[in-house]
């Protein structure tokens, strides 16, 4: 009786799902990746009647300003989208655009004061993705097949985003290094930087020539 009771215990627990009915929806201890530079996650994803739970744990480097949903089936969007930090708004598919092909379903919410707002390194938040005319049923019909886009930046002047489907990723190697991400300086101060480099030859050609430097009071500028 001991061995049937363990054996249908077994089987219970085999046939459980998981993460609410997407198996393999975690990225414990983490998964990194990028389209600029490599910055990891850890967390996962979940079921929870007719909404798809996203948590998320940045690791880094840089901070999370986009969280999205995509693969999503045509013609189904959330409804809403809620995350557990303020400063995060829903709607749009500019935060996770890139990797993944332009003609993929997809919805995303993201911060509205760009990384002022953003998940910083060290953090974690939940996001909610709520689909009010779809029964617990029809979105665990799809979710095991969709993704999640993460759009992560304030690395100098880069920005990556991250691609997860199954629970692995879609873009695990990425093109560049954190070290190229320098800053670019500002046309304006490249101009400005270059009118006064050429001020200062104009002076030392002056004085390698002998001539008086006096500005318009009639004082010498040669000293």
């Amino acid at each position: 009786m001991k061995k049937i009771a363990l054996a249908v215990l077994f089987a219970a627990v085999s046939a459980s799902p998981v993460a609410a009915g997407v198996p393999g929806w975690d990225w414990n201890p983490q998964a990194c990746g990028g389209t600029s530079f490599e910055t990891c996650i850890s967390g996962g994803l979940s079921v929870v009647s007719n909404t798809i739970v996203v948590q998320l744990g940045n690791i880094g480097p840089g901070t999370i300003t986009g969280v999205g949903l995509w693969s999503l089936p045509t013609g189904v969007l959330p409804t809403s989208a809620s995350a557990s930090i303020s400063g995060w708004n829903n709607g749009g598919t500019n935060d996770i655009n890139g990797v993944v092909p332009d003609n993929i379903t997809r919805y995303a919410v993201g911060t509205t004061n760009g990384i002022n707002d953003g998940l910083t390194v060290g953090n974690s938040a939940t996001f909610t993705f709520t689909f009010a005319n779809l029964t617990n049923a029809q979105v665990l019909a799809f979710a095991g097949d969709i993704g999640v886009g993460i759009h992560s930046q304030g690395v100098g002047s880069c920005s990556t985003k991250l691609y997860l489907k199954d629970g692995s990723v879609e873009n695990p190697s990425a093109p560049g290094d954190i070290n190229d991400c320098v800053s670019v300086p500002e046309p304006g101060s490249m101009a400005l930087l270059a009118t006064g480099m050429a001020g200062m030859a104009f002076l030392a050609r002056r004085r390698r020539n002998g001539a008086e430097l006096v500005d318009e009071d009639g004082n010498d500028l040669s000293v």
